[in-house]
């Protein structure tokens, strides 16, 4: 009773803020937007009326399947764990600040529960926000997948638990900073500049990892192993860096990984494979003579593609470090809020 009294007082503090019904709104623009992607027996279609000819991405083929999933994951990684997150934490970030001002906590306080039960409350109610565009969101897409592809796909729900997930983390540290500072726009604040400081590092890592299997390629054609160990350290300084930090980026990539069937992961794959050789070919035609061979490119574009949908880690890795993160900021924001004196 006490839970869904805070979690009816949370929604109704949502619920009176405007930008909570104009992204919700936007959500559902979005949904129509994707569910104006139809295919033909000449190509696809978008806002349901402008007709695109094309000979991959027909009714009933391989591609189509391909690229309507895959637009699905681009759709929830721009909106629902992007602009999403930003706007559920310009939102939220002042539910602990508010609620722990004079007079406001008081009445909460003189009811019979711990703080620590009604910290941890409050802060799962606080992940409504991103609860409710993103169910909004999978279930539009669940609804027209079935209508323009003729199969219902309940693997796009997976893509709730995971945004939630990625909100969470960044809604901890912004909690934790909130009920330190007792301020929504500094925790606001320090929040952004925390996930920009994430998004870095993960993109330090990616570059890294990238330039060290280039150099153990560029090694073996010249037997030269310096610039490997160095390029080997300096990847494994960064992956080190992240262990203790939440995959924002890592945990968005997992959405593609729970949504795309196999089929279309290879039928993307192959495509790309295709392109890159194609590309090879022309370059090589301009040198005089041949870049590299079809199995160096093939080997070279899955890893890359594997390191850039986080396939080189595994669900539990990614999940589980960050959920611990988490788990440490919250139990240092709950032994503040614990100790304030109201």
């Amino acid at each position: 009773m006490q839970f869904a009294a805070i979690f009816a007082d949370t929604w109704r503090l949502l619920s009176a803020r405007k930008v909570f019904w104009v992204a919700l709104a936007i959500t559902v623009l979005v949904g129509l937007l994707y569910a104006s992607l139809g295919f033909n027996d000449r190509g696809f279609t978008l806002f349901f009326v402008l007709e695109f000819s094309n000979d991959l991405f027909f009714e009933g083929s391989a591609g189509a399947s391909a690229l309507a999933l895959n637009a699905f994951y681009y759709i929830t990684e721009w909106w629902t764990t992007l602009f999403g997150v930003v706007l559920g934490l310009v939102t939220c970030a002042s539910l602990f600040p508010d609620f722990m001002a004079p007079g406001s906590i008081d009445a909460v306080l003189s009811k019979p529960i711990g703080r620590g039960r009604l910290f941890f409350y409050k802060y799962v109610s606080g992940l409504l926000f991103a609860a409710v565009l993103v169910v909004v969101l999978a279930a539009m897409s669940f609804a027209t997948i079935r209508w323009r592809l003729g199969f219902w796909h309940p693997a796009v729900f997976w893509s709730v638990p995971l945004a939630v997930a990625l909100y969470s983390y960044l809604f901890a540290v912004c909690v934790l900073f909130g009920v330190w500072t007792r301020s929504a726009l500094a925790a606001l604040l320090m929040t952004m500049l925390f996930w920009l400081g994430c998004w870095g590092l993960q993109w330090a890592e990616q570059l890294s990892a990238q330039f060290s299997r280039t150099t153990s390629a560029a090694a073996a054609l010249t037997g030269e192993a310096r610039g490997m160990n160095k390029a080997e350290a300096v990847h494994q300084i960064f992956r080190g860096l992240m262990v203790v930090l939440p995959k924002t980026g890592e945990t968005t990539s997992l959405v593609k990984r729970a949504v795309l069937r196999e089929q279309d992961r290879e039928y993307l794959r192959e495509t790309d494979i295709a392109n890159q050789v194609q590309r090879n070919e022309e370059l090589g035609k301009l040198l005089g003579r041949p870049v590299e061979s079809e199995a160096v490119i093939r080997d070279r574009v899955i890893k890359d593609l594997d390191a850039m949908s986080g396939l080189e880690k595994s669900p539990g890795y990614i999940l589980g470090t960050s959920l611990a993160f988490e788990a440490l900021v919250l139990l240092l924001a709950a032994w503040i809020f614990g100790r304030r004196d109201y």
